[in-house]
């Protein structure tokens, strides 16, 4: 079945062969006999992988390289970023208690509150408000992303907004452009 001049019709294929015996252009013959000349596109259904009922976030290769070199991490950091990186959620935010993650992880929630601050300190996993009693995070948005590429642009221009506004905070010099101002300039 398909729609042809705004009615459904069941359809066949038909090519023509040309003087030479050779396929020419074709069209689509309806039920009645009615032949309609142009060409058939033939659609492919978009392609799943494998990871969308478990969710999956893009990562900058650069960061993952810059991650692993980093001395100042240890074993355990990387073990609390990977179970936090497990329950990221849309927009980088990621809601776990570190009590949840020694639990999992088999380790003291005070490790575990060592690692994160690690973490923040190396500008992988960014604070964000309080839920209650429970701490929110963020996956800082030039590491990696969950969601749609737009949000990720949005987010990567507010996160430049933000440590401007944090350099001007601490009185460091600024360049903008090339150009270096004074913090507090605009």
């Amino acid at each position: 079945m398909a729609k042809i001049g705004g009615k459904m019709a069941n359809i066949k294929l038909h090519q023509e062969q040309n003087p030479l015996g050779r396929p020419g252009p074709g069209g689509l013959t309806t039920e009645g006999g009615e032949q309609k000349e142009g060409f058939v596109a033939y659609i492919a259904p978009k392609k799943r992988n494998g990871f969308e009922k478990e969710g999956f976030v893009a990562m900058s290769k650069t960061a993952m390289d810059l991650m692993a070199e980093n001395k100042s991490l240890r074993g355990g950091d990387m073990r609390v970023l990977l179970k936090m990186l497990a329950r990221l959620d849309f927009e980088n935010w990621i809601l776990v208690t570190q009590a949840e993650i020694g639990r999992e992880l088999g380790i003291r929630p005070e490790h575990v509150s060592h690692s994160i601050k690690r973490l923040i300190d190396a500008s992988y996993i960014l604070k964000g408000p309080k839920s209650g009693l429970q701490q929110a995070y963020r996956l800082n948005p030039e590491i990696g992303w969950m969601g749609a590429n737009q949000t990720h642009k949005i987010a990567l221009s507010a996160q430049g907004d933000s440590e401007l506004r944090e350099a001007k905070r601490a009185r460091l010099r600024v360049v903008v452009n090339n150009k270096q101002k004074p913090a507090g300039d605009e």
